[in-house]
């Protein structure tokens, strides 16, 4: 294994790079992993590239905690992931604040514009639109979040934890084939507006893997915030004035001016931003379940709420929880059709029930509770798949809802989907203290949904109203100043009762489905961390899609390439439509995770080789 030394500040890091031999392999990466989990002592780091994990390993030099190295990180994936993150977007974040013992949900997110009605989409699109609209873009609330994080569990400045993000985006740096990949898939989007043919095509022509990738207008945005928060002697009110700067200074107006300059379309405006930052909440109390293993070791899982999809984690948990998983042979027809089954269940209420709890009631703690789980697991039959679910009745505790009456028609999709969306970033920090910070941060693929980078703000538009529904049966049905529920769903947990792991991953619909496989590669098949990444995964599609309308399609579920034989004949007779797909594609996710050994204190990171994935540490 190759050493490369860098040095940021003060220390020295070591960066690992594999050079594939064989013999090397086998001593470096136990459990024939193709890279090493990192394993340190003090701090660690499992980002989506190298900048971001180096960015979070500046933030430890200065002496930050792992709530600065991940807000310092995710600030820099919004430089250097541009389709994948960016300002316009969200960041829902799951933290523990080990000085306080919290754990906290801050969701970063934020709502459909005012002029956002149903009324309206119907009459202009006859539903959503999921790609090259303008219309579908939602009020930015990634640096509402991330302000509010570092604000209350933070303790750098401001101007620290942007800095590697200012120089980037300053200075430039080499743009990555994967970013290039989207680029080029999606130009005729984006190359209708001018602000985004000025931003990615500075030169006139498209930009190749390799060219140095600069940003000014992005540049300029965060050091006038910079100095903005620099105008106070106060750290909390230096913050807040950069808040101000964005929802409600030159961002929001530049925002305001351009959207009214679209002809006949543009819902965005000046009053979204500022009702948003002065209204709408950012802080909760995680949803939480519990999951014994086979050995007896109990974790204490935690999630964000039906803003996201991330309670259907727990919900999977929760049915398999009496389940002799480590018994069964991992990656077996019956253990995965036994994961297969549990996630179509749960994501049947995820169309029905997630949504914003404070536009619509949601039976949270109903959705999450064993009780729930015990009247649904009878439903799933372990010898034959079921096409889909329906919804059951939490509120009631029933397994099915009252009547035939209240079944919901799914729409059907016709076929399967060569990809799935991956516009997300996953990225997670840990230190020696306990503290644990969990980010999925996202633009919703902006380069293809809207593809707008408006006026001079530097950064692409999401277009996170497509992940509404326009059926009244749903609680994510699309409405005016509502949040749309999004697939996002970052994680911690405690194991015996002391901080464990921080997980997540990017990929639409796969998220829930890719880390509930991972945390079991894990608890129950006792893999190291990179080990447990790089397993090979199934996706299923017999639930409800996440994106408008939400399709489904019957039996269906894609897997590894890595499966034997034997595992795909025994999928198909249990009734599985199988399509065998490439193990190494983006949209089987991109994990990060960093877990705790409760004995050592020894801090294990692994990064999905899906993706651009690093992990650090030292």
């Amino acid at each position: 294994m190759k050493r490369l030394a860098v040095t940021i500040l003060t220390g020295t890091i070591l960066l690992f790079a594999p050079d594939w031999t064989a013999a090397e392999d086998s001593v470096a990466t136990p459990n024939g992993a193709m890279r090493p989990t990192v394993q340190v002592l003090n701090c660690a780091v499992s980002a989506p590239d190298q900048y971001c994990a180096l960015a979070a390993m500046e933030m430890y030099q200065k002496g930050g905690n792992a709530i600065d190295a991940g807000i310092a990180a995710t600030i820099v994936s919004k430089v250097t992931q541009h389709c994948h993150d960016s300002w316009g977007g969200e960041t829902p974040m799951l933290i523990y604040h080990a000085a306080t013992g919290k754990n906290t949900f801050i969701t970063g997110s934020g709502p459909a514009p005012h002029l956002a009605t149903l009324e309206y989409f119907q009459k202009k699109y006859k539903g959503i639109p999921t790609q090259d609209c303008i219309d579908i873009s939602s009020v930015p609330g990634s640096l509402a979040g991330l302000a509010l994080a570092l604000e209350k569990y933070g303790t750098l400045t401001l101007e620290d934890v942007m800095a590697p993000a200012i120089r980037l985006s300053e200075e430039g740096f080499p743009i990555s084939p994967i970013q290039v990949k989207w680029l080029k898939k999606f130009e005729k989007v984006y190359t209708k507006w001018p602000d985004s043919r000025r931003l990615f095509m500075p030169d006139g022509t498209m930009l190749t893997p390799g060219d140095i990738f600069r940003q000014p207008d992005m540049a300029h945005m965060m050091k006038e915030m910079v100095t903005a928060a620099k105008g106070h002697k106060d750290r909390k009110n230096g913050i807040r004035a950069a808040v101000e700067y964005f929802y409600k200074g030159p961002v929001a107006k530049e925002i305001d001016r351009f959207m009214k300059s679209v002809p006949d379309a543009g819902l965005l405006r000046y009053n979204d931003f500022a009702d948003f930052i002065d209204n709408v909440p950012q802080e909760y109390e995680p949803l939480h379940t519990t999951y014994k293993d086979s050995k007896g070791n109990l974790y204490d899982i935690y999630t964000t709420n039906t803003l996201t999809q991330a309670p259907a984690l727990l919900m999977a948990l929760n049915i398999l929880d009496t389940f002799d998983i480590g018994a069964m042979t991992h990656n077996s027809a019956e253990y995965l059709h036994l994961i297969t089954e549990t996630l179509n269940l749960v994501m049947a209420d995820r169309y029905k029930y997630f949504g914003d709890p404070d536009r619509v009631q949601v039976p949270a703690e109903a959705l999450v509770s064993k009780a729930y789980a015990d009247v649904r697991r009878p439903l799933i039959d372990l010898k034959h798949a079921a096409p889909h679910y329906q919804p059951g009745d939490p509120r009631n505790m029933k397994a099915s809802l009252a009547s035939a009456a209240e079944k919901i028609n799914f729409a059907q999709a016709k076929s399967v989907p060569d990809d799935w969306e991956t516009g997300t970033i996953q990225l997670t920090t840990m230190d020696k203290d306990g503290n644990m910070f969990s980010t999925t941060s996202s633009n919703n693929m902006g380069i293809k949904v809207t593809g707008v980078v408006p006026g001079n703000v530097g950064f692409l538009l999401s277009g996170r109203l497509r992940m509404f529904y326009t059926d009244p049966e749903s609680a994510n049905q699309l409405g005016p100043f509502k949040r749309p529920r999004i697939t996002p769903c970052p994680a911690i947990a405690f194991k015996n009762g002391k901080p464990w792991m921080a997980f997540g991953t990017p990929g639409g619909d796969q998220q829930v489905q890719t880390m509930l496989q991972v945390f079991m590669n894990i608890v129950e098949f006792d893999m190291m961390p990179q080990n447990a990444v790089e397993q090979f995964r199934i996706r299923s599609f017999a639930f409800p899609k996440a994106y408008y309308p939400g399709e489904v399609l019957d039996y269906q579920m894609g897997i590894g390439d890595m499966a034997s034989d034997t595992v795909l004949s025994g999928l198909k007779t249990l009734g599985h439509i199988v399509k065998i797909e490439n193990t190494w594609k983006e949209p089987y996710g991109g994990v990060c995770l960093i877990n705790m050994d409760p004995a050592t204190g020894v801090l294990s990171a692994g990064a999905d080789p899906r993706r651009e994935c690093y992990a650090l540490g030292f």
